[in-house]
């Protein structure tokens, strides 16, 4: 059995026999720095509240205070998902399987069913992506509809091809090619 030095919430996930290959963590799909989110937030309440004042002022309600509303779902939005999103993507590559742990939700693939592994280019190109093109339809469809099946996002572009290759020869050792 091969030495797992990995530190990884992963391991709670292996079989017996299964070890680590390359072990990554995700990054942020939406990045939105700290200083923009507020910014927002305090634009968007400052002119609400000013509006609101002029509107009590006059003894009319004004019809753009509704608008602001969406303004500051964005905002929220901003804050919340592009700034605090939390880095609890962890993906790997054992000797079986390649896993994603988005959270708590915890799915996976057999390499030997991965017929295909393609790399394409994320939002930031310093970044790529690596999707798993796979002849099964198990819980990697079901619940990675909304979540880009069957990826790994925002890799290294070093790190996409090194796994891409890794899950290649891993998949032809396991199928004996």
């Amino acid at each position: 059995m091969q030495e797992d030095t990995y530190e990884t919430p992963l391991k709670e996930y292996l079989y017996d026999g299964e070890y680590f290959l390359w072990v990554g963590k995700g990054r942020t799909n939406f990045e939105c720095p700290r200083s923009i989110a507020i910014f927002w937030l305090i634009f968007t309440g400052v002119f609400t509240i000013l509006i609101i004042i002029v509107s009590i002022c006059k003894n009319e309600f004004h019809v753009s205070i509704p608008a602001f509303i969406p303004l500051a779902v964005v905002g929220i939005f901003f804050y919340r998902d592009g700034v605090n999103t939390p880095a609890d993507e962890h993906y790997a590559v054992t000797n079986i399987r390649v896993m994603r742990l988005i959270d708590t939700s915890f799915i996976f693939e057999h390499i030997s069913n991965i017929y295909d592994v393609k790399i394409y280019s994320a939002v930031k190109k310093e970044y790529t992506n690596i999707q798993f093109l796979s002849s099964t339809t198990n819980n990697f469809d079901m619940e990675w509809g909304w979540r880009c099946d069957r990826h790994f996002n925002r890799l290294e572009k070093s790190d996409a091809e090194y796994v891409k290759n890794l899950i290649i020869s891993q998949r032809d050792k396991l199928n004996n090619k």
